[in-house]
């Protein structure tokens, strides 16, 4: 999970980077009081705007992955257009961090085929995942192997 944590906020802090607005500024000492104050209230108001990726405090895979979502989907926010390589980048991210969390859970269906061949000249598919113990079937002549032992022949 930490893997995971860290590719998501790693991901968020470089996507930030990229589309993330500075905050506005402060009004100069020199504006008239009136004007100054609304300036002032908009910066700080922009900069505690709850939608700015921090780099410092709240950042969690979930938290990170709800901002990066947000982006994908253009919600509104201190934020520019995302690049297309910016949305490639948190695509892959997700995958691999989704692709090792059903992994490491054993929630995903698994499927590989052996390079070693069974006796009959077959080639020999290992299915597993989903919490299921793991299966391996000859595709030559069927034979079917479990955890135990022989399955069926």
């Amino acid at each position: 999970m930490r893997a995971v944590e860290a590719a998501l906020v790693d991901c968020a802090d470089q996507t930030a980077a990229v589309v993330q607005r500075s905050p506005m500024a402060y009004a100069p000492r020199g504006w008239p009081a009136a004007d100054r104050a609304r300036r002032d209230q908009l910066a700080r108001a922009d900069a505690l705007d709850l939608r700015r990726w921090r780099y410092n405090g709240h950042r969690t895979a979930p938290y990170a992955a709800l901002w990066l979502l947000a982006r994908i989907t253009r919600a509104a926010g201190p934020f520019t257009v995302l690049p297309e390589r910016e949305q490639q980048r948190i695509a892959t991210v997700a995958a691999g961090a989704a692709g090792r969390v059903e992994r490491d859970l054993d929630i995903a269906t698994q499927r590989r085929t052996l390079k070693q061949r069974h006796g009959c000249g077959g080639a020999i598919d290992i299915h597993g995942g989903e919490g299921r113990a793991p299966l391996a079937h000859c595709t030559g002549c069927g034979r079917i192997w479990t955890e135990g032992d022989f399955a069926a022949a």
